[in-house]
């Protein structure tokens, strides 16, 4: 398969020499095709340029129904999700370990009693770890007490929910995705692409 476009577009991501994180996973997931990146003046994209372009007015019905479609509206059963990803705890046991952990323990505190982002001032003396889920504020959602992050592509398309995973509970994650029959044994990298569709 060839497709063309600019070749700074992937050329940078493809020659990375010791990837890490989302990187990794958009190299692992390119590796899934086989193509070829073939040199194209940027002046020559005019076509794809028009496609990045929202072709409608502001008050068009067609894309509100969309958006409202792909909005909050569209809800997600915590107890399938704690049945699926995480086994046998409930959501009790998740709070409980989320509680626990000294990074999630702030911010899942606040999510409980506000709805507001609390200032800088109050999350300063903070982990950096937890000044990150601070930084993520607006996509941290509570579902039966369990904090879940909410996961959206770049176009809109797809949408997953993370479950925020307390450090008590990495290795029986880690474990799970590695040994369970759905697992496949796969190798470090595709185990953690794996975990992290699921866990944040």
């Amino acid at each position: 398969m060839s497709h063309r476009l600019l070749q700074q577009e992937l050329g940078w991501l493809l020659n990375f020499k010791e990837p890490e994180g989302q990187i990794a996973r958009w190299i692992q997931r390119l590796q899934e095709h086989d193509f070829e990146i073939q040199h194209r003046k940027g002046t020559s994209h005019g076509n794809a340029d028009a496609l990045s372009r929202r072709p409608c007015q502001e008050n068009c019905k067609h894309c509100m129904n969309a958006e409202k479609k792909f909005g909050m509206e569209t809800d997600i059963s915590v107890k399938v999700l704690t049945t699926t990803l995480v086994g046998p705890w409930s959501s009790c046991e998740i709070q409980k370990a989320q509680l626990e952990d000294l990074t999630i323990k702030p911010i899942l505190e606040k999510k409980l009693n506000s709805a507001d982002r609390p200032s800088w001032q109050e999350i300063g003396p903070a982990s950096p770890a937890t000044k990150r889920y601070w930084a993520l504020w607006d996509s941290l959602y509570l579902k039966d007490g369990v904090l879940y992050r909410r996961w959206e592509s770049d176009n809109g398309s797809a949408c997953r929910w993370q479950l925020i995973l307390p450090k008590s509970r990495i290795p029986e994650v880690l474990r799970e995705t590695h040994d369970s029959a759905s697992g496949g044994h796969f190798g470090v990298m595709k185990t953690l692409s794996k975990t992290r569709e699921q866990f944040y």
